[in-house]
């Protein structure tokens, strides 16, 4: 049996593999570098190179990324933990049904990453972020929603957030994410931005029109709005017209949808 010597400890890559290499078992967790330094070993040592066996991974010391998954939908949960758990350098450490649980995992569990659900009883998930770092400042918090809003997802990237996916997105994107997010780098879905950029028009809206828009979400007619700012009917239809161009809609039924979407009126 041919026995390849191989140490490879390479921290800035949170990779650290120690140990030989034979052509019955694999020991080695390695990238695309490491891979290739294994080649010039098997070389140098005129050995045949383990490349077949031979698996990546990404987590520290050569053991799997941890990831704690946190949505109060048991389908959604069970779902993405399919998904993440497929991924050879993921490995699912824990789960929870609310924000609480997800604080108190990851404060027990310091994982290296941990997938939110924005919406959830207990906590946000912009909260869990907020008490992640406190607790476990080198976990990196992934942000999942179906209901997302402009003005929260600007206020989940400046709180830090790594990476932001909305649950209409692909599996693939996410699972692409967790990688990149593990790699360093901050990822915003293509979704979330499209919203984001969406959301801008928001910023134009006057004070007066954020005032007929919260008096139309209440149910007031033309006249009642009038009434109640103390300006004319024709200013207030002036202002529902500006409404309605600036969030690119064409009803009354849809400006309140968007509006709701965006974060401008509560539901």
């Amino acid at each position: 049996m041919i026995r390849v010597e191989q140490k490879i400890d390479i921290v800035a890559d949170r990779i650290g593999v120690h140990g030989p290499v034979d052509h019955q078992r694999a020991v080695l967790c390695l990238g695309d570098r490491q891979l290739a330094q294994h080649g010039e070993t098997c070389q140098k040592q005129q050995a045949e190179p383990f490349t077949n066996g031979l698996r990546r991974v990404w987590g520290r010391s050569g053991i799997p990324i941890s990831v704690i998954i946190a949505d109060d939908h048991a389908l959604t949960v069970g779902g993405t933990r399919s998904a993440i758990g497929a991924l050879s350098e993921f490995e699912v450490v824990g789960t929870a049904g609310n924000g609480i649980e997800a604080i108190s995992q990851i404060k027990r569990l310091s994982p290296d990453c941990a997938v939110l659900d924005l919406v959830m009883p207990g906590a946000s998930g912009l909260e869990v972020l907020l008490e992640a770092r406190r607790w476990s400042p080198k976990t990196k918090i992934a942000v999942v929603t179906g209901s997302p809003s402009a003005k929260t997802l600007r206020r989940l990237i400046g709180a830090g957030a790594d990476g932001l996916f909305l649950k209409s997105g692909s599996v693939e994107e996410l699972c692409q994410g967790l990688r990149d997010i593990v790699a360093g780098r901050t990822v915003v879905g293509a979704g979330v931005r499209r919203y984001i950029e969406e959301g801008a028009a928001n910023d134009s809206l006057t004070h007066r029109e954020t005032e007929v828009l919260q008096c139309i979400a209440r149910g007031l007619s033309n006249n009642g709005i009038a009434e109640h700012l103390g300006i004319s009917a024709k200013t207030v239809d002036n202002h529902r017209t500006n409404l309605m161009r600036k969030l690119e809609v064409h009803s009354t039924a849809t400006l309140l949808v968007r509006a709701m979407r965006d974060g401008l009126i509560e539901p």
